[in-house]
């Protein structure tokens, strides 16, 4: 039996465990067959929710791009950059009050955090801004204006 002779049932059901870059990179050049299921949103609808990329999100619009959301991720993730100062100041812009912030070590242990240091303001507020370009993380104009979907942003600081 040959690889064509399968239905295409089962060839979706083995790419939907290929890895995202792999279907991209090398599946979508085997043959018009596989470019087609890789190419459906089917397809990476049932990887999204295979990873539980879309849990929280509840109906989704008619026009989902299920592509973009299972390559980006943009639900249920921090959109900060560097939320705690592991990079320096990377990605940050300081509004400085008071005598500015500095990047310090935690004060306490937090084992699901991905870093255990923070930013820290001195006596006074002090500010500072990142910019979170939403279409670049993965969201589209049409799902902003007519879902809203929530936005997870947070960084990591201590006062004093």
């Amino acid at each position: 039996m040959l690889l064509s002779d399968l239905p295409d049932d089962l060839h979706f059901l083995v790419l939907s465990y290929v890895p995202e870059d792999s279907l991209l990179r090398h599946c979508r050049l085997v043959c018009h067959r596989w470019k087609e299921i890789v190419d459906s949103q089917a397809l990476w609808k049932l990887k999204c929710l295979r990873a539980g990329i879309v849990n929280n999100i509840g109906n989704f619009p008619v026009r989902f791009d299920w592509r973009r959301v299972c390559l980006k991720k943009p639900f249920d993730r921090n959109l900060i950059k560097n939320p705690c100062g592991e990079h320096g100041f990377r990605n940050w812009k300081r509004i400085n009050g008071g005598d500015g912030w500095t990047i310090e070590n935690s004060r306490d242990v937090i084992p699901e955090a991905n870093s255990q240091k923070c930013f820290a303001s001195s006596y006074e507020w002090c500010l500072k801004e990142q910019i979170v370009d939403l279409i670049k993380e993965g969201l589209w104009e049409e799902l902003l204006d007519c879902y809203q979907p929530d936005i997870f942003v947070f960084d990591c600081f201590r006062i004093g």
